[in-house]
């Protein structure tokens, strides 16, 4: 099935810089082992953000931003968390085109618990994470 599907669709995974926001709106993720697959999806009908941890949609609060920070994420999973949390996951878009999944690179930003050996194994799994939960954002 995951064979079929990239031969229909398949977004490109590029790396990048971590506070490279794209365009208004990019549905925003992070993943880490422990915490596992958070990520953020602006509501046009609601005019609001939902955040959602896997499948499970979880109790968010008002946004305004055009942008979603993935410390704001973290903050609506686990309210005792601080922002340097965010190091420990993989984070990234996706293009509001649907067609670019950006996943942060590693010399962007100081990853806590990822050293390089464990970099890419960690993107791609995040990368399934993001095909298995976020698979009606790519086009």
């Amino acid at each position: 099935m995951r064979l079929q599907k990239y031969l229909l669709k398949e977004a490109r995974v590029k790396q990048t810089d971590a506070d490279v926001f794209l365009d208004e709106y990019a549905p925003t993720f992070m993943w880490n082992p422990k915490d596992g697959f958070l990520w953020s999806v602006y509501d046009k009908k609601k005019d609001n953000w939902l955040y959602y941890k896997e499948s499970k949609k979880l109790r968010g609060r008002k946004d305004d931003n055009s942008f979603m920070e993935h410390g704001t994420i973290l903050d609506v999973y686990d309210k005792k968390s601080n922002y340097d949390d965010v190091d420990d996951f993989i984070r990234g878009r996706i293009n509001p085109n649907g067609k670019i999944i950006y996943i942060h690179d590693l010399g962007s930003r100081g990853m806590n618990a990822v050293d390089a050996k464990k970099f890419d194994k960690w993107v791609d799994k995040t990368v399934n994470m993001v095909y298995k939960y976020m698979d009606d954002y790519i086009r």
